[in-house]
């Protein structure tokens, strides 16, 4: 009903791109913490569909936040913030999951900052552990779960974080600016 009446400026204060930035280095990351160790630490795989659902909305409300802030009044901007937020909480997910299980054998040791710098390594690594898989649904499985279907569910964990705007529409924030 708003959209009748109401048609966003399409202008975007500068401020705001520092405040993307700010998000990125501070809520980003503390979210992607939190995300990645609980589904780490928690062994129902069921529940880790309520942590994807979860960081979807705190990416969301970063998201809008960071959007009503700045004041961005530009629906494409606001898309770009939205989807540079979900993928940056991806790449931070993936390096704090990926050091995890690097670090938990006893013959490697590589830091964060060493993974956060090197992305083609990061994807190797990636590809490495979707041949092998690194858990199972149910105590009774006999295998882990790997290649294709871990493909997918990565694909949809992804998607999760990335189109996380679904979840906490950015549109509805521009509009109400």
């Amino acid at each position: 009903m708003h959209t009748l009446y109401y048609k966003p400026s399409g202008k975007a204060n500068s401020i705001s791109f520092l405040y993307l930035l700010l998000a990125i280095c501070i809520a980003v990351p503390i979210l992607a913490l939190a995300y990645t160790y609980a589904i780490l630490y928690i062994p129902i795989i069921y529940l880790n569909i309520l942590c994807v659902v979860g960081i979807a909305f705190g990416l969301a409300f970063v998201a809008s936040f960071v959007i009503g802030l700045g004041k961005v009044r530009n629906t494409m901007i606001a898309f770009l913030f939205g989807l540079i937020i979900g993928i940056a909480s991806l790449y931070f997910s993936w390096v704090i999951w990926i050091y995890d299980h690097i670090n938990a054998s006893a013959f490697n040791n590589v830091s964060h900052l060493e993974l956060l710098q090197d992305p083609f390594g990061l994807w190797h690594v990636t590809w490495q552990i979707n041949n092998v898989g690194t858990w199972a649904i149910g105590r009774s499985a006999s295998a882990n779960i790997s290649g294709t279907m871990l493909t997918v569910v990565w694909i949809l964990e992804a998607a999760a974080m990335i189109y996380h705007r679904y979840f906490l529409p950015t549109q509805k924030l521009v509009n109400r600016i």
